[in-house]
């Protein structure tokens, strides 16, 4: 443990970490919610619109609810919505806008940067370790990009990360404000997003056990038990409350994601640890795994040390994190944010290894151990910024664009169905749900175009559905008796094309339909082609061209199906 004063180098070094931090994370900070997992970013968005325009601060409604009947609630998670309502005052304040949510969640974030230092101190007595942790979680991809994304992860690891550092204090001086102040940021953090209770596993290697048996340690620990019950009491109320304001009958945990029996099936490793690996590359950078590994190595066999207890603890908890919730683990990357701790201290501690080595070594060796720390971090930027610019250039363009054309043509209790490719080729389920931010643009409830032509026609008759936005046009054979009812029921009323920069090369991108007329054989031709924006990728841009019919019937030859 190291609680001594620290150095103005130290300072300065943790000071320049957390400023590149933030300029990382300013990358289109006021984009529309079009990038990688905007589905998160129109969930939390459409929350706070819901608070701004009906002032019903305990219900959920969603855009992306177009299918359910009344106001557009969703049932799911007792998941204490954070962020909207940190948003809320925010846009009641200063007008609705895209920059001020992605501000917060980056503010959350590059605290988790300083909380992670603070936590270090407390567990080594190496100085350069908290400084190195502090520097990675500055720059790993998942901490950039999704440490600026509108979803409340980074901020259930802030008050983790508080609440750990609160606990390692109460360790070391047993004062109970110090359980009561762990007890009731645990409890939220559990709140905010309850999958990061596992951040808490770690803590039962690291309490020192071993002083229980000094009987003056043990009498102080059990009087202070009682101080976790504020906390207990307040994750209870929490829960009990959310189950009352659910507006339906839907079950308190989503049982329909929770597969424990699979986990323990050969199928599921052999086809999970691929998508899993996949994830730790796109998260952390292999290189920078590599490292970790040898630093979790080498707290397996020093496992002495507070440090090491909790990052080998970590480890085992996310093992039986990802058995637990195997659905979760599988399905989307950021479900790895609660071990970003444990990363960033296992790469500090082989970093940290390496030049205990060197200083062991003696001679010019002891005099350039300073500079390994250096040398590595230039030796993996080239695969962080390969990384974070892969993040960031995962994008759906044009769906701004469609988005604000319906918006500026049709009425306000319209819905629109979003298509990519064909509704029954389940490859694209998830992916589909990237093009919410369709919704948020046009400020319109919508659903995913369903595969049932019944369906289809409930919403157009019940659900009051006027659009349809097409991307992806290879439909299955299967899905031909759809895809006919909407060429004899629905015109084009913009058409979206793509240039790549450098090329000539023009791609159709999407076709935004209205209800009423049909396809004819004759093109949309006869319209002027107008630029409308550039989006500017890492090393290119893409040009978005449009053809709008202005309220005319604007046929075009039927799309093939594949």
């Amino acid at each position: 443990m190291s609680t001594g004063r620290v150095s103005r180098y130290t300072l300065a070094a943790l000071a320049v970490a957390m400023a590149v931090g933030l300029l990382l994370r300013l990358r289109h900070v006021d984009e529309p919610p079009i990038g990688y997992h905007s589905m998160k970013e129109v969930h939390y968005l459409s929350v706070t619109k819901g608070y701004l325009d009906y002032g019903d601060l305990a219900g959920k409604r969603v855009l992306y609810s177009g299918m359910s009947e009344g106001p557009g609630y969703i049932e799911g998670l007792p998941q204490f919505q954070f962020l909207p309502l940190i948003y809320y005052p925010l846009w009641k304040l200063f007008g609705v806008n895209l920059w001020m949510p992605r501000l917060v969640v980056i503010l959350f974030s590059l605290g988790c940067t300083l909380l992670l230092y603070l936590t270090a101190r407390r567990m080594t007595d190496r100085a350069e370790i908290p400084l190195i942790a502090a520097c990675v979680m500055s720059v790993l991809p998942v901490c950039v990009f999704f440490g600026r994304n509108i979803q409340p992860d980074f901020a259930a690891l802030f008050f983790g990360l508080l609440a750990v550092w609160v606990f390692l204090k109460w360790i070391d001086e047993l004062r109970p404000r110090q359980l009561l102040l762990f007890a009731l940021f645990a409890a939220v953090t559990a709140a905010v997003k309850a999958t990061f209770l596992i951040m808490f596993a770690p803590l039962l290697v690291v309490f020192p056990w071993n002083r229980m048996l000094d009987t003056d340690f043990r009498r102080r620990v059990i009087r202070q038990l009682g101080f976790l019950l504020p906390g207990l009491v307040l994750a209870a109320a929490w829960a009990i409350f959310t189950k009352m304001v659910q507006s339906g009958s839907g079950g308190f945990f989503p049982a329909g994601r929770l597969f424990l029996a699979e986990a323990f099936t050969v199928e599921y490793w052999r086809t999970g640890l691929p998508i899993v690996w996949r994830y730790v590359g796109e998260n952390y950078t292999l290189p920078l795994f590599f490292i970790f590994t040898l630093g979790l190595m080498g707290c397996l066999l020093d496992f002495g040390s507070r440090l090491s207890r909790y990052v080998a603890g970590s480890f085992v908890a996310a093992l039986l994190y990802f058995i637990l919730i195997s659905d979760f683990a599988v399905r989307h990357s950021y479900y790895q944010i609660p071990f970003v701790p444990m990363i960033c201290l296992g790469i500090a501690s082989a970093v940290s290894d390496g030049m205990l080595m060197m200083k062991n070594r003696g001679g010019r060796w002891e005099r350039f151990r300073l500079a390994l720390p250096i040398i590595v971090f230039f030796a993996v930027v080239p695969f962080l910024k390969k990384n974070i610019d892969m993040h960031f250039d995962k994008r759906m363009i044009g769906c701004d664009v469609a988005g604000q054309y319906i918006a500026e043509h049709s009425a306000p209790e319209d819905r629109v169905f979003i298509s990519f490719g064909s509704p029954s080729d389940r490859r694209f389920d998830a992916w589909r749900t990237q093009y919410y931010g369709i919704l948020w643009e046009a400020g319109r409830r919508g659903v995913l175009l369903p595969a049932e032509i019944d369906r289809v026609r409930f919403g157009e008759i019940k659900r009051h559905f006027r659009w349809i936005v097409m991307f992806r046009f290879d439909w299955q054979g299967r899905d031909r008796p759809l895809l006919d009812y909407i060429y004899d029921n629905y015109s084009i009323r913009q058409i979206g094309y793509m240039i790549q920069e450098g090329t000539e090369d023009e791609i159709l991108l999407y076709y935004v339909l209205e209800r009423g007329g049909s396809f004819a054989p004759e093109g949309f031709g006869p319209i002027k082609k107008v630029h409308e924006r550039s989006y500017g990728f890492s090393g290119w841009t893409i040009d978005l061209w449009k053809k709008d019919s202005n309220g005319e019937t604007a046929p075009l030859s039927r799309m093939g199906s594949g």
